[in-house]
């Protein structure tokens, strides 16, 4: 890994985006991604699953605090 910049970093010609940040506002859920990583153009799933798979009935997922559907029974979330 080089760094060419304080936030740039390059990998065999690849350069990677800023890290973000995740907030999850009940300790009791997992907001699970891809174990690989995955670079831009690439699709990913998220998947919301509850702590000891604790049943889940409505999930919303958010971005920058505005909900990005409605509530619902379904727990995976693809970008």
């Amino acid at each position: 890994v080089t760094h060419s910049k304080e936030t740039d970093f390059q990998v065999k010609g690849y350069t990677f985006s800023e890290p973000f940040h995740l907030i999850v506002s009940y300790d009791w859920l997992i907001l699970q991604g891809p174990a690989a990583p995955i670079f831009e153009g690439d699709p990913l799933l998220l998947h919301c699953r509850a702590w000891q798979d604790w049943p889940l009935t409505q999930v919303t997922f958010y971005r920058d605090g505005s909900a990005l559907g409605p509530p619902g029974p379904k727990k995976e979330f693809s970008i």
